[in-house]
């Protein structure tokens, strides 16, 4: 019970970040959803308030991987306005637990998906971004797929990532954040690039202790 509370707290809290307006999101509004928790053991089919809430939620463009950490950072991404042109898909299965920390997992998707979603912006063709989850034994793999400015086909096969972004000196460091991040983990980042599709490929093995 215990592991399923914590759970129900890291979703209630990330809806309230991403979905509550600005002068709801607030402990107040927390204690609200936990008191709406109703539950009737002899009606299984009952849904309380809260309930009704996510199953709303459900029917936005809300990507899910089963991970509430790597959930919360891909939405979060959807939700900014700057990237309301970008469309999103996510695929695979993630568990709900990983041996990565959080923070490692923020810094890494965060990152990684803001550069294909910026490059989207650029694109002079559709603006759309696939992401990809699957964990094998104790490895996890990311794939992030997305258009970009065909133009600098060329430029990019060569390596030259340089960016188009106002802060590029931040974006520059992102990029050597991913890689010190992926090291950590005795893991594996690449760049595939083809005439229509940047690839970035994320391979980490889970340990015990960081």
């Amino acid at each position: 019970w215990e592991k399923a509370e914590i759970l129900l707290y890291f979703a209630l809290i990330g809806y309230i970040h991403y979905e509550a307006p600005k002068e709801e999101q607030n402990f107040a509004t927390l204690i609200e959803f936990i008191n709406a928790m109703e539950v009737r053991e002899d009606d299984d089919d009952f849904q309380n308030a809260v309930d009704l809430m996510f199953e709303d939620l459900k029917k936005k463009n809300v990507l899910y991987t089963g991970n509430y950490m790597v959930d919360a950072i891909i939405n979060g991404i959807i939700a900014k306005e700057a990237y309301s042109d970008v469309k999103f898909h996510c695929e695979g299965k993630l568990p709900r637990k990983l041996m990565i920390q959080d923070v490692d997992l923020s810094g890494l998707l965060s990152n990684g998906l803001e550069n294909a979603a910026e490059a989207c912006l650029h694109s002079n063709g559709d603006k759309c971004v696939l992401f990809k989850a699957a964990s094998y034994e104790n490895m996890i793999h990311f794939e992030i797929k997305n258009t970009y400015d065909s133009t600098r086909y060329k430029a990019l096969s060569k390596g030259d990532f340089e960016t188009t972004k106002k802060d590029s000196e931040y974006h520059g460091y992102g990029i050597e954040s991913m890689r010190r991040i992926v090291k950590k983990y005795d893991g594996k980042l690449e760049y595939i690039v083809e005439p229509e599709w940047v690839i970035t490929d994320i391979y980490l093995q889970q340990k015990d202790e960081i």
